[in-house]
């Protein structure tokens, strides 16, 4: 006869809750919906250039979302699969570019980052400083690209890349860094909800 019970705590002989694992079909189910979402607000971004924020910063929570709830392998899988379903509509275009060089590699950035938050000052700093060179290589390679492309359609041959790091160069750099940064607090905000809705 067990005597070890408390009867002041009956609560400590209740076993402890078992996490459950998700299965392969539900994991499966939410990539391919996330897949959805993605490719029509990229798609609908390359039609509507006007309006390009929003829909990539969804199509971003998407590629978040896979990642955090069905693991890095299912989630590089919808990213794979939402720029195969781009690239087969209008692959030469600025959305489909800006989804390759930013929004796939900072979903994967963001879900590294994912536990330090911006309500903790450690935490903070650490992320920010991440956030913060993420952007200036994003940025360098962004303006190297949309520069060679110039330089090649209006056959500038003057054009020397000791232009290109100038102070219009800087001043770009800073002013992106600080909208990315911003974007990054609106991001991580909107995911923690987001992610603690979604049950899977």
């Amino acid at each position: 006869m067990n005597t070890d019970f408390d009867l002041e705590n009956p609560k400590d002989e209740e076993p402890l809750p078992v996490k459950k694992k998700t299965s392969p079909a539900r994991k499966v189910t939410l990539c391919a919906v996330c897949v959805a979402i993605a490719s029509v607000l990229i798609v609908v971004t390359i039609y509507v250039p006007f309006f390009t924020f929003f829909p990539l910063m969804i199509a971003a929570v998407c590629f978040y979302t896979a990642l955090k709830k069905a693991g890095i392998v299912f989630g590089f899988l919808t990213i794979i699969a939402s720029i195969l379903i781009t690239a087969f509509i209008q692959p030469l275009s600025l959305t489909f570019f800006l989804t390759i060089l930013v929004i796939a590699p900072y979903s994967f950035v963001a879900y590294l980052l994912r536990k330090y938050h911006h309500t903790k000052l450690k935490q903070a700093l650490i992320r920010i400083g991440v956030m913060t060179v993420f952007a200036n290589l994003v940025f360098l390679f962004c303006y190297l690209v949309i520069v060679t492309f110039a330089v090649a359609n209006t056959d500038n041959t003057s054009f020397n890349t000791e232009n290109i790091f100038s102070l219009h160069y800087a001043v770009l750099t800073i002013i992106f860094t600080i909208f990315f940064l911003l974007f990054d607090i609106l991001f991580h905000q909107t995911n923690l909800q987001l992610t603690k809705r979604i049950k899977i």
